[in-house]
């Protein structure tokens, strides 16, 4: 029991290390899906960075063994710091990063959810039936939401409320249009009616800014390919314009390398696929906003 409670007691105090490092990292690490509690998060990072650290430290030592037992050590010391602190680092960032990656992959799956919450609504079923239900019928068709989903019936089974049980994965999902259909469901709980036409409403709005959103890319994906047709029409004629200049130059002689030939080369071979390549990233990046 001492050798379990010491380790307890050094988990808890890396726990409040990273906690006060990143006081966003429990929410992270519970709505990234990296593991179920910041507790396990803790020891199993504490565990790998112990052990890293102690690799490269021997690694070192045993490289710099030949300069000598004090280059060695003192070697082998700033290697185990340096490791250490890069590990902190990547374990405190980490979180974050697959939080938003996950939250970039729920939000345009959305109606998914809402519609399959909202169907049970409508057929007269109570908000934590509606979830239960989910949790057991619905776990292959939404594997999206198997966070959120799992959270909130496990909460609901135990005996919490309902309205209490949405605000706790509020703070933890981390798609924006998610968040507040659980903190809206939460009110509408407390006053026991208005959950039907919450779900409608933001299913609605999503949908209508999606709309719109797609309206906007539409237009500007438009105006690029319009400058990328007018310039792939006006290049010909530059270039026949440049070479009739060449051909009948007025003035002092041109110099040897400036000729029609070096001028269709560099229109052809090195102009056109620069723009061409430019406009398919462009294409690509506007497109790439809109998640549907």
């Amino acid at each position: 029991m001492g050798l379990r409670s010491s380790i307890e007691s050094i988990v808890e105090k890396f726990v409040n290390l990273l906690t006060r490092l990143n006081p966003l990292i429990e929410y992270q690490v519970l709505g990234s899906g990296l593991s179920k509690s910041i507790y396990r998060y803790a020891s199993t990072v504490l565990a790998l960075l112990i052990i890293i650290t102690a690799l490269a430290s021997s690694l070192i030592a045993l490289f710099f063994r030949e300069y000598g037992i004090h280059i060695s050590v003192v070697s082998s010391i700033l290697a185990g710091i340096s490791m250490f602190t890069f590990g902190l680092a990547l374990a405190i960032s980490l979180p974050g990063t697959f939080y938003k990656n996950r939250g970039s992959t729920l939000e345009p799956r959305f109606p998914l959810f809402a519609s399959a919450l909202l169907s049970r609504l409508l057929s007269g079923a109570t908000l934590a039936y509606a979830i239960l239900d989910m949790a057991e019928r619905d776990a292959h068709d939404l594997p999206w939401f198997k966070i959120e989903i799992e959270y909130l019936s496990s909460m609901v089974k135990s005996g919490v409320d309902v309205h209490e049980a949405l605000e706790r994965v509020a703070y933890i999902t981390p798609s924006p249009t998610l968040r507040r259909l659980f903190s809206s469901l939460a009110v509408a709980s407390r006053a026991g009616s208005g959950m039907t036409e919450i779900v409608e409403t933001l299913l609605r709005d999503f949908l209508f800014a999606v709309e719109t959103e797609i309206d906007r890319v539409t237009s500007s994906l438009a105006a690029l390919l319009e400058f990328y047709v007018s310039l792939s029409v006006m290049l010909p004629v530059v270039v026949g314009v440049v070479g009739l200049l060449l051909l009948f130059p007025l003035g002092r002689p041109l110099p040897s390398w400036l000729n029609f030939n070096s001028i269709l080369f560099l229109a052809t071979f090195i102009l056109t696929p620069i723009v061409s390549a430019l406009v398919i990233i462009l294409s690509d990046s506007i497109i790439s906003k809109v998640r549907v």
